[in-house]
């Protein structure tokens, strides 16, 4: 197991060949769940509020294609939004997408330093599992200099824990060599250089009504959740 971990996170491969049909590859990934993927980035958004969080200015950290950024401006309409990923292409897209919004490519760690702003909240929506084992350390520290004092990083990730999970991962084109973490490793990978606040199991349902919701806010503690969401800070 160690050995085939080890081996896929030496392998990244670039989404560049994945920008023009991302979504349609996550669609067809998802479509025994759902036909709308968009949803999983409202609800996160969404989980962000709940939070009484109040940024002024947020980063969009592996951005993609910005599919999330149309709720982050709806949640946080007074706060400068920025949005960073390591394809190219992608963020030509996003541009497009989002001309309203600051985009910017980085491919290293050092690139992200490199950047003299620094944001209230960053949100990483399943990104880590993408990066290789040997550099998840720096990204996270390039991240925690990213922050203001008191700033807030959010992480999503997918649960190694639940099967469902495990297969859309298992069969999805561009997570074949994707290395996933459990919640109590992302939150001791992000310990090293932040203050950890909370950690919660999330997404139980793919349907996203108020009943089904409402039950889901009763689940957190439950490690079976489809993601998970850690919220660390900078003391």
């Amino acid at each position: 197991m160690k050995n085939k971990r080890m081996e896929a996170s030496a392998n990244e491969k670039s989404f560049d060949v994945y920008a023009d049909n991302y979504d349609q590859i996550l669609e067809n990934n998802l479509k025994i769940i759902t036909s709308d993927t968009s949803k999983f980035a409202r609800y996160k958004v969404e989980y962000l509020l709940s939070k009484n969080l109040a940024p002024e200015r947020i980063l969009d950290f592996g951005c993609g294609n910005g599919k999330a950024t149309k709720f982050l401006k709806q949640a946080f309409p007074k706060a400068e939004l920025w949005g960073c990923d390591v394809s190219e292409k992608t963020i030509h897209l996003a541009k497009k997408n989002h001309p309203d919004v600051q985009f910017f490519f980085i491919n290293r760690p050092e690139d992200l330093d490199n950047y003299t702003e620094t944001f209230d909240l960053i949100f990483i929506s399943c990104v880590v599992h993408h990066i290789a084992l040997h550099k998840r350390l720096p990204w996270v520290k390039s991240l925690a200099n990213s922050l203001s004092p008191g700033g807030k990083i959010a992480i999503f990730e997918h649960n190694p824990y639940n099967p469902i999970t495990r297969y859309c991962v298992a069969t999805c084109e561009f997570d074949s060599e994707a290395v996933l973490l459990s919640l109590g490793e992302c939150k001791k990978l992000f310990q090293t250089e932040l203050s950890y606040i909370s950690g919660q199991y999330t997404l139980f349902f793919p349907w996203r009504t108020y009943f089904f919701e409402s039950v889901e806010r009763l689940l957190t503690w439950l490690p079976l959740g489809g993601q998970y969401c850690i919220i660390l800070e900078k003391i």
